[in-house]
């Protein structure tokens, strides 16, 4: 359960799933697909309408004090931003855009992270019959400065001196970077990791459409 500001109004972990999912929908659409599973049954689900969602993710990152950050790698749509308003009030949350002094900054830890990163990439591709990846995946294993989590750790960071005890709920699944900063800072991922979930696929399903 979160608390969010000085509210007494708490929310739970798939309220705010929800709230972030609804926000990216609200600006880039919905289709549905159908989905077989391995029993033979069909499941109903939803993904992105205009593709361009799907390398648009957006990041609602809670401080421990309940402040509210909603930040994406690119400009937050006008819709988004609106929907945001109405789930949480105006009042209540910092947006943050794509100017490049939103982006995440940690000069003490770059290089170990950087190295990091590239031990990942090269123990991901041991993995792989070819030992080769596609250049999608590898900038998911950069340094990413400007992604929408870690745009809203910075801005936690910035607010209250440290993200430690942030939470954070994205359209997407993480990638390798957001995740190895995410354990640095100190914050705690709701939504998931593509490499626990889908070999480093990072589009996923819109839950609140059938929740």
């Amino acid at each position: 359960v979160v608390k969010i500001g000085n509210s007494t109004r708490e929310y739970s972990p798939l309220e705010l799933q929800r709230a972030v999912d609804s926000i990216h929908e609200i600006a880039y659409g919905h289709r549905e697909r159908i989905e077989s599973l391995a029993d033979g049954s069909e499941v109903r689900k939803y993904t992105y309408r205009d593709q361009i969602g799907g390398t648009s993710p957006i990041a609602l990152t809670i401080t421990s004090g309940g402040d509210i950050i909603l930040s994406s790698n690119t400009n937050l749509k006008t819709q988004s931003i609106q929907k945001a308003y109405e789930l949480f009030g105006s009042e209540n949350v910092t947006i943050i855009g794509s100017k490049i002094n939103d982006n995440y900054e940690n000069n003490s830890q770059e290089k170990n992270i950087i190295n990091a990163l590239s031990q990942e990439l090269k123990d991901y591709k041991a993995t792989l019959s070819t030992g080769e990846v596609t250049d999608t995946i590898k900038k998911k294993f950069e340094f990413g400065k400007n992604h929408a989590e870690v745009r809203g750790i910075q801005k936690a960071k910035n607010m209250t001196g440290t993200a430690r005890g942030s939470s954070q709920f994205c359209s997407h699944l993480s990638c390798p970077s957001c995740a190895l900063i995410q354990n640095i800072e100190g914050v705690t991922n709701y939504t998931g990791f593509s490499i626990s979930l889908h070999k480093y696929i990072y589009a996923r399903d819109y839950k609140h459409l059938d929740n």
